[in-house]
């Protein structure tokens, strides 16, 4: 027999049995990846809110522009 300690449950009339180390290092696991995806949803928002502000200034110079056109216009009709 296995030093390894193994829990046994009953599920639905079934038995499993799972090896609680391995368990362990699936949990770890687990936890690693959801602090990863909290990392990148956090990189993505901040890229996102970049984004944003690089999208206003360009939307600010383009009504710059287009006044300083109208402005040319007037000058040469």
């Amino acid at each position: 027999m296995s030093d390894t300690p193994r829990t046994d449950e009953h599920m639905l009339g079934g038995s499993y049995s799972f090896d609680v180390e391995f368990a362990r290092k699936l949990e770890r696991e687990l936890n690693a990846a959801l602090a990863a995806n909290a990392e990148l949803l956090e990189r993505l928002q901040e890229a996102r809110e970049s984004h944003i502000i690089a999208t206003a200034k360009k939307v600010q110079t383009i009504q710059q522009q287009a006044v300083e056109v109208d402005r040319l216009k007037a000058l040469l009709a």
